[in-house]
């Protein structure tokens, strides 16, 4: 009888998978709901003030970037040496993405070619899946 070579997960690993995988489904909602609420602090009013509308944006956004942050946070205390290196190279990686998409964002601001605040906001959102695929590739890497 042949044996599987392939390794199981362990009880604690499952257990780090739930729980992070809670807080940022929680996370994604708050954001999503963030998105709906407007994409701009100031929506609605055409003097420039803040308005309520955007103050909540604002305190609904907040929350959601604290709660995924917090996921991160949550995922990385649990995990062992060698899933916290992977976690370590995704997080630097996205962030070196977010870092060079900001600069073609400028120089495009700059010749007058697009809205910086539509592309800050598609960058930030590009960035959260640019985290969570490095991540993915990295452990679909290592299993192999």
């Amino acid at each position: 009888m042949k044996q599987s070579t392939k390794p199981t997960e362990s009880t604690s690993e499952l257990k780090r998978r739930n729980v992070v995988g809670r807080y940022t489904v929680v996370a994604a909602i708050i954001l999503v709901a963030a998105l709906f609420l407007g994409s701009s602090p100031t929506a609605g009013s055409d003097d420039g003030n803040l308005t309520t509308r955007g103050i909540v944006w604002a305190a609904v956004s907040l929350v959601g970037v604290l709660a995924l942050f917090w996921a991160m946070y949550i995922g990385y205390r649990r995990a062992d040496e060698r899933q916290q290196s992977m976690q370590l190279k995704a997080a630097s990686l996205s962030f070196v993405t977010v870092l060079l998409g900001l600069f073609v964002t400028e120089m495009l601001q700059a010749t007058i070619t697009i809205n910086v605040t539509a592309a800050v906001q598609i960058l930030f959102m590009g960035g959260i899946v640019a985290w969570v695929g490095f991540t993915k590739l990295f452990e679909t890497r290592d299993r192999q």
